[in-house]
């Protein structure tokens, strides 16, 4: 084999070693990608979650939210103080989560359900009253907005156990 046969041969390899590298870099992102989907639905069901435990752990918590979401005004200065600060604690994991689907790694069957529902609640007249004091943006108040277009279930703002439904 003479010099240029090795260069040709070389070169070959070379080829072959981007071509394997390129692969690999394609694998790697595509479970780097499924990696980030997996985190953003874990952080969403953890925000969630503790959302849910001091309402579990904390009744007096509890009667406000539930009494807040009816009607703000109803509650003491303090109470409506309780209850904004739950409300805004609310909105920032929706930012969050809405952050997490605007680059794509919160797969929409997520980010509907979980939407939705923020959304839902958003629209007692506690919850409208409490977005209109909250720190958030624009684009959040329309993605809510848009958000109830997609609810297949009328929500009754007559009692508040939660979020009920009928």
């Amino acid at each position: 084999m003479d010099l240029t046969q090795l260069a040709q041969f070389g070169e070959f390899i070379g080829g072959v070693a981007v071509v394997v590298t390129l692969i690999y870099l394609a694998l790697e992102l595509r479970r780097s990608r499924s990696d980030a989907r997996a985190a953003s639905v874990d952080a969403l069901v953890s925000g969630l979650n503790a959302f849910n435990a001091d309402f579990h752990n904390n009744a007096e918590l509890c009667d406000i939210f539930m009494r807040g979401n009816n009607n703000p005004e109803d509650l003491d200065p303090v109470e409506r103080t309780r209850y904004l600060a739950v409300t805004q604690r609310l909105v920032n994991h929706f930012m969050t989560i809405k952050r997490s689907r605007d680059r794509g790694v919160l797969p929409d069957e997520e980010w509907l359900a979980y939407g939705v529902g923020t959304a839902n609640f958003l629209a007692s007249p506690g919850g409208e009253w409490a977005c209109k004091q909250a720190a958030t943006t624009e684009d959040v108040r329309n993605a809510l907005r848009d958000l109830r277009s997609h609810s297949s279930k009328s929500v009754d703002f007559d009692y508040w156990k939660g979020t009920a439904y009928r």
